[in-house]
């Protein structure tokens, strides 16, 4: 099943952070998608009948696991602060809309990769 967006949404409805993975929807449309959330949250069908219900999991799993390794609390403001790390370990997560076979080391280790080139600048910055 390809997965469209991932976002992070308060209690309230508002938008914190959203990541689209696929370009075949218009953003109205997933905002759209997004706004009718909160009403679908308290049913219990969250997944389709085409969807593999234990992949769903996981991957829902993974996202509620990433979000405190990067986030120190559930503040709107620290989520904010944090929303580029985050979306950088979504997109570890979900490939063109598609799981890719992570997990939380391997997310954490991709996204802090080093650079020589990033290293070099920075020296010629504080220079």
């Amino acid at each position: 099943m390809v997965l469209l967006m991932a976002s992070i949404i308060t209690k309230t409805g508002k938008k914190l952070v959203a990541r689209q993975f696929v370009n075949e929807m218009t953003r109205s449309r997933l905002e759209g998608l997004l706004d009718a959330f909160s009403k679908l949250v308290g049913t219990d069908a969250f997944t389709t009948k085409n969807s593999n219900i234990l992949e769903d999991l996981e991957v829902l799993r993974l996202f509620s696991k990433v979000i405190p390794e990067y986030c120190q609390s559930y503040d709107e403001a620290e989520i904010l602060n944090k929303s580029f790390e985050l979306f950088f370990a979504f997109d570890e997560i979900v490939a063109l809309g598609y799981r890719e076979n992570v997990n939380l080391a391997t997310i954490r280790t991709y996204t802090e990769m080093d650079s020589h080139e990033e290293r070099v600048h920075k020296q010629i910055q504080n220079v």
